[in-house]
């Protein structure tokens, strides 16, 4: 199976937000999209519990430390 999105893909979404990124970036932005793929789709099929309504900094990253669970 082909990775999405291609080399090709990226290149002419770039050129359609007129970003003039040569290839060799593009190629880069491919690869490193292919290896972050795996975890990726590991974490879009995570069922998100959302924080209480009053959060502060030092229970956000207690929260963020636990992979986003309230437990």
């Amino acid at each position: 199976m082909e990775s999405r999105p291609t080399v090709e893909t990226m290149a002419v979404l770039a050129m359609d937000r007129d970003l003039e990124i040569p290839r060799e970036y593009i190629e880069v932005a491919a690869k490193g999209y292919r290896s972050m793929r795996p975890k990726l789709q590991m974490l879009r099929a995570l069922r998100l519990q959302y924080l209480p309504p009053v959060i502060e900094p030092a229970a956000a990253l207690a929260w963020i430390r636990k992979g986003g669970r309230n437990e």
